[in-house]
């Protein structure tokens, strides 16, 4: 089972408070670590921070957090957020169906909005099927190299672009001309 999303927030006249207590929450939904949390808190702390952090945990239960944000200090020395997230969560636990993986790995990509999975010709649903494969394979191992953590990260870090190219730019942009 995987699961992506992107969420694109923004609020306003924050006090210092309401903020810690609104990333506090955020970073528990979407499981942040505690550093990445201490880090945003820190962003209350100047007049302006813009900054965007990234992390990959393999494994069978693991994640992916891309944040992109700006914080910053009103006339009133409120705060001012924007926060952009994509976050994939995946539990292959005791199933590991490469044809079901395929297909959402497919279904939540910018080309799933696009075209269905059987919509695919065979080879392009042949190549959903390989990366599903490689994808189980690599979060099974115990320890992975440099270089197979970066190819994966890179993947997610991708389709997190694309997410807030498509959804959260327009959010933001809408939020603030309210």
């Amino acid at each position: 089972m995987l699961f992506e999303g992107n969420q694109c927030v923004t609020k306003t006249d924050l006090s210092p408070g309401v903020y810690d207590d609104f990333i506090k929450g955020l970073g528990t939904r979407v499981k942040l670590s505690d550093d990445d949390v201490d880090y945003l808190l820190l962003a209350a702390k100047t007049t302006e921070s813009v900054d965007a952090m990234e992390e990959f945990f393999h494994g069978e239960q693991g994640r992916y957090n891309f944040v992109k944000y700006a914080v910053t200090k009103n006339e009133r020395g409120k705060l001012d957020v924007a926060i952009a997230i994509h976050h994939a969560m995946w539990d292959h636990g005791q199933e590991k169906d490469p044809d079901a993986l395929a297909r959402e790995l497919q279904e939540q990509s910018w080309k799933g909005a696009l075209v269905d999975f059987d919509g695919l010709s065979e080879q392009e649903q042949e190549t959903w099927r390989t990366k599903a494969v490689d994808f189980i394979r690599f979060n099974e191992k115990k320890q992975v190299t440099p270089e197979e953590k970066d190819y994966w990260t890179i993947y997610f870090h991708d389709r997190a672009l694309s997410g807030f190219n498509t959804n959260c730019i327009d959010t933001l942009l809408d939020e603030k001309n309210k």
